[in-house]
């Protein structure tokens, strides 16, 4: 879609069945000039929510990750892309930054974003998962998703830079039942995938080594942000700025 010349910033969500989760993301986005909705043919309110953040919604069949987030890239119109999940949400100290850095006038074509997981009650802030940094944020004429079934991921033609501040991810619903259903659909989606290519799936290497990293990240094993002995999910105060 051609560029507005009014529109600086567009958000991209794609979502099915994320009523819990998909007002905190967009209240997180009320600053941006657009945000662009697609939406799996969800069956609970989460259409209903998002229709009072944004008239940008696109109902659609699901059809990967992948084909979704271009969908929803095609319909942004501004100079500049982010892309959030909707079981993310835009810290403000984040926000302050992208403001910034896009209207300096020597900008890189995309940028990586540390995102840090809200979990059992608890960011975790190691063990693997963190600063767990994402290209969300980039030109919308230099990027593109690409990728399989999962492990999506922008390709950006360009250079590529790096914000300091936080993207806030609550991930399974914040539960070890919720992860475990997230688990179990990924691993469908990655045999899947690797099907297709005629590989075997292996019991060592990468794969062999996350149930240990989900230990890892258990609650007991990481440490709530400094000065704090717990923290409160956005958007609480526990995560100081990054200058």
């Amino acid at each position: 879609m051609p560029e507005k010349p009014n529109i600086c910033l567009s958000a991209c969500i794609i979502c099915y069945n994320e009523a819990q989760n998909i007002r905190r993301c967009l209240k997180s986005l009320k600053w941006v000039d657009e945000i662009i909705v697609v939406d799996a043919a969800s069956e609970d309110d989460t259409v209903k929510i998002a229709s009072t953040y944004t008239s940008s919604i696109y109902e659609r069949p699901w059809s990967g990750y992948v084909d979704q987030k271009n969908f929803a890239l095609s319909k942004a119109q501004g100079h500049w892309v982010l892309s959030v999940d909707a079981d993310e949400a835009v810290s403000p100290w984040l926000r302050e930054e992208i403001l910034a850095e896009i209207e300096r006038p020597r900008v890189k074509d995309g940028y990586r974003i540390p995102r840090r997981s809200y979990y059992q009650g608890r960011w975790i802030n190691h063990s693997g998962f963190y600063p767990d940094k994402q290209l969300r944020l980039f030109k919308r004429t230099r990027g593109q998703w690409i990728g399989g079934r999962v492990h999506e991921r922008v390709a950006v033609n360009g250079e590529v830079g790096e914000l300091k501040n936080d993207l806030f991810h609550y991930p399974y619903q914040g539960v070890i039942s919720g992860h475990l259903r997230r688990v179990y659909a990924f691993s469908e989606l990655l045999a899947a995938d690797l099907y297709e290519k005629g590989c075997q799936i292996a019991g060592d290497g990468e794969r062999a080594r996350r149930p240990g990293r989900f230990m890892k990240a258990a609650p007991g094993a990481h440490e709530a942000p400094p000065g704090r002995e717990s923290s409160a999910p956005y958007p609480g105060d526990a995560i100081p700025p990054v200058s």
